[in-house]
Parts: structure tokens; sequence; C-alpha cells
């Protein structure tokens, strides 16, 4: 039997046996170390270590020319501010992930790219995090001295309150706040954006949207032709992207080629997460979605987007399995000569794309889904569209004089529309609830079902054009008695008995004797939601309530 001073005395033998191995094998005692370096503006000096607050680096030299180890920490003091530009190639690892982000009391330390191509551009990185930054990229040469500050109280002032101002054409040149570029690297793991604010990027915005949709606030690029190449694991989460051109946030992948029915090359991004960030004030798009499967779009804030340029705040495009919920999108900026001024779009070439839970209100145009002519490969298959609140959508018309609450355009296929709340105020007149519009083609296959439509105002309409196989069933109609609604088994023209109608979310639970109850139609999908808008358990053995508030 061993004693504890045996015991003692063995285990200490062990760990020096153990050192003594690791140092034969050339591994040093900081192995397990984090590597953390400090930026201070103020007190640094580029000729330290840059490794204790007491010596830390100056300027962004030093990370512009080291290659970090796996586990390497670069933090910049809060309430300081740093101009010029970071180049980042090095990675972490899945235990040791990189992360560049702050220290200290105070606000986000702020980096000025001052009109570089990006602010901070990442290169083939993964295990990486970038957090808790202040980001710009403005050249105020390209706005003949403006100040920054009076750049984006312009975006109020200029364009926001101007109604259906010109579209803006600028000679800027492609400029990022941020830019992740991946080339021919196979799978990237644990790319994360986090509580970043990233604003004053006056980057190049025209009327060729392709040629300008890829910069702005945040763009993610996966370029190549050799190596597959997608994330797995990309978060964008607690970021507020505000008052850049032309794009909040997007990205773009050359491993793209498909068509309905078959795969050239596309190799889609999967776990990619957009959540609890605040978009405002984007030239055109404040969010596209490319490439991508099952991404994840929830909690988000899209509010005065499209401001200079056509563009819905958001969309989704490319992808399979699209989930947009929790999100709110209002005051979408229409202009001149503008096809895109809504709050979220299911575009085309993707399938199977849900929308539920969002409150949409107040858009210039009402939502969209994008079917495509088949000349751009266009199809959209199965677009779900459910308990969602659309309020006061369609304020503005289009320049062929339509105002719409809901478009659905070119060869979408498969849309289904329920348990939806759609509301016109007293203001508003002649919008068309739905609007089917010849792209190329007309859709097929669209269900209405579970709708209340509550209309205000007068002389609205429907206008289906040429699309084929509509179907309405079990929707509440009330308000306006100008629209020659559709056959519609089992539909109901009564009040719904709102609580407030008008007023936001809580506006639409509707009164203990409401109609509604166990008029719904239930449906045989696959993938029916658990709960209503409110969060209430939807029935499995009794017919739902029609709308979006379930009563029991």
């Amino acid at each position: 039997m061993y004693s504890r001073k045996n015991i003692s005395f063995f285990i200490l033998i062990s760990f020096l046996f153990q050192g003594m191995f690791l140092f034969s094998c050339g591994f040093s005692s900081r192995v397990d170390e984090r590597e953390i370096f400090y930026i201070d503006a103020e007190m640094g000096d580029d000729s330290n270590d840059g490794m204790s607050e007491s010596s830390p680096w100056k300027t962004l030299r030093n990370i512009n020319e080291y290659h970090f180890t796996p586990g390497t920490n670069l933090l910049f003091k809060r309430d300081q501010e740093w101009e010029g530009d970071i180049y980042f190639t090095s990675s972490g690892t899945e235990r040791e992930p990189i992360v560049i982000g702050a220290y200290g009391k105070g606000a986000r330390p702020r980096i000025n790219g001052n009109g570089v191509i990006a602010t901070v551009f990442l290169e083939n990185c993964e295990y990486i995090t970038l957090r808790d930054l202040e980001i710009t990229n403005y050249d105020r040469s390209d706005e003949d001295g403006k100040l920054l500050s009076k750049w984006e109280e312009e975006n109020i002032f200029v364009w926001f309150n101007v109604e259906n101002p010109d579209q803006y054409i600028s000679n800027n040149s492609r400029r990022m706040g941020i830019y992740y570029l991946a080339t021919d690297i196979g799978r990237i793991d644990e790319v994360n954006f986090l509580n970043l604010e990233v604003h004053g990027v006056n980057g190049a915005i025209n009327q060729k949207e392709e040629e300008t949709k890829n910069n702005g606030g945040i763009f993610i690029e996966i370029a190549g032709d050799k190596v597959p190449t997608y994330f797995d694991d990309l978060l964008v989460e607690d970021c507020y992207i505000h008052d850049v051109d032309r794009t909040g946030l997007s990205n773009r992948s050359s491993w793209s080629k498909r068509s309905l029915d078959s795969i050239e090359n596309w190799t889609p991004s999967v776990n990619y997460v957009v959540r609890k960030n605040v978009f405002e004030r984007a030239g055109a798009n404040a969010l596209i979605v490319r490439v991508a499967r099952k991404p994840l779009i929830e909690h988000n804030v899209f509010f005065q987007n499209g401001l200079k340029a056509s563009g819905n705040a958001a969309f989704s495009f490319n992808t399979d399995s699209a989930l947009w919920q929790y999100n709110e999108a209002s005051f979408t900026k229409k202009n001149k000569n503008d096809e895109d001024a809504g709050g979220i779009d299911s575009d085309y070439m993707s399938k199977n794309t849900i929308i539920q839970y969002n409150y949409l209100h107040d858009n210039d145009f009402g939502m969209l889904v994008t079917g495509g002519p088949s000349y751009y490969g266009g199809f959209n298959d199965t677009t779900i569209i459910r308990y969602n609140i659309f309020e006061r959508e369609g304020l503005a018309n289009q320049d062929d004089g339509c105002y719409f609450a809901l478009k659905i355009a070119g060869l979408a296929n498969h849309t289904f529309i329920y348990n939806n709340v759609f509301y016109l105020s007293p203001e508003q007149s002649d919008v068309k609830m739905v609007y089917h519009k010849d792209w190329g083609g007309y859709a097929t296959n669209t269900y209405f079902f579970n709708n209340i439509s509550f209309l205000e105002g007068d002389r609205h309409s429907l206008a289906l054009g040429e699309s084929k196989k509509n179907h309405f069933c079990n929707n509440l109609y009330f308000g306006n008695s100008t629209i020659d609604w559709p056959e519609d088994k089992q539909g109901i023209f009564k009040n719904p008995l709102f609580l407030k109608p008008g007023t936001g979310p809580e506006g639409y639970r509707v009164d203990e004797n409401s109609p509604v109850q166990d008029a719904g139609m239930n449906l045989q999908l696959p993938g029916i939601p658990d709960t209503d808008f409110f969060g209430n358990q939807l029935p499995e053995d009794s017919r739902i309530d029609i709308g979006v508030h379930q009563q029991k």
C-alpha cells in the first residue's frame, strides 16, 4: 500500500518525466497558453511586444505584418480610434479560435478605413471571431469633402424624407467595411461576426445592380473554380449595420450553378445564421443571403432601407430551405423606376423557403415571391408564408400606377400562404391585395388558406393575371366590399373582432367571440408549425383558428 507521501512523490516524478519528454519533442511550456496582444492608440508603441496592457502596440502595422497562432486574441482599447486597414490571413482551431475584439471600458474601438477596399479584409481564415468593434470606410473626397456625420444625416433628410427620389448613380469605387474572401480551400469552419457596428461606407451604387450589390457593410465571398468551397458555421449576430452603400450584409459564391432539377457545381454553405441584427438606411438591400442550405434569418430589424436604389430590405436567392422568422421590416423606400421596395423577398432559384412569425409594415411595396423567367434559370419551388402580420403594406405605387400588398412574379410554383393577417389602413386605396406579375411567365399552384384580409380604405382589388391553379379556402374577408373575391370554399365575410388593428402585433389578437375560432382548414402539409404568432400552441386534434391568433 502506498502512503500519501509516496503518492505525492510518484506524481511529482511523473510530471517531471512528462515535462522532459515534451521538451525533447520540441514542445514549449507555452503550447496551451493563449497569446493576447493589446493595441492602444494613445499609450502604445509598435516597438513594444504588445503582450500586456502596459506594453501595447499603437497602430495597425504589426497586425498586418505578423502571422498569428491559434488561440491568439487581438484586443483594441475601447474609446479609441485608428486610421487604416487590417489584412488578416491567420486561422485558429476548433479548440483555440482567434478573436479580434476589444478590452477596457467604454465605446467600441473604432477603425476608419477612409476609402480603402475594405477596412477589415479577412482571407481564407477559419475558427475566427471578429467582435465588439466599430468599423467605417468613408472617403470624403467622393462626397466633396463632406463630413461622415453630414453624409449620414443626408440619408434621412435628402433620401428617406423625399417622396419618390431619383435613383442614385455614384462614381465611387467598390468598398466595404468588412470583406471576407475564401478561394479554393474547401470547408471553412466557424467564422463569427458579433456585436459589430459597421457604418459610413460610401461604396459604389448605380442602376446596374449586379455590379454594385456586393459592396457596402459586410461582404462575404467564395471564389475560385478548383476546390468546391463553402462555410460550415457562419454567424452574424447582434450587429448594427447602417448608413452603407449599396448593401448592408451580402454573400456570393462561384459555386452557385444549378437548375430546378439538376446541379452543375452548386455547393451551398451550411449552418449560416443571421440573428438579432439591426439594419438601417442601406442604399438598397440591407441583407442578401445566397447559395446556402437551411440558412436561418431570425430576430432582425430592417428599418428605412432601399434609400437610393431599387431593393427589397432583405431576400434569399439560390437557397434551399431558408427560414425567415421573428423579423421586423418597415419603411423600405421606393425610388423612381423602382421594382423592389418591400420587406422580404423569397427570390428565384430557391426551394422550400419558409417565412413565418414576421411583422412587415409600412413598406412602400408589399412582400415579394419571385419565380423569375426561364431565361434567368428562374424557378421558385415551394415558398411557405405563414403566421405573419402585414400591416399597411403597399404605401407607394409602382411607376405603372400599381400599389400591392403581395406580389408573386414570374414562374413561382407551389406557394402556400396561410394563417396570415393583411391589414390596409383608411388612408390606403387602390391596393392590389394579391398581384400576379408576368415575368417570363406566371405563377402556378398558389394556395391561400386561413388568412384574414382586414381592408379599410376603398377600391382594393385582386390581380391574378394569367396565373393558374389559384386556390382560396377558409379565408376571412372584412372591410372593403368592392373586391371581386374568387370563389372561396367556407370563406367568411365577417368582422374578425381584432382588439385594435393597425397598432402593431398585439392589435391582431381576436376577441373571444371572434368568428375565426375553429374556422380554419387544417392543412395536410409537412412541417406544420406548433405555435401561432404569439406562441400559443396549435391544436392537433381539432380545427385551427383563422389568422395569427389561436385562442384555444
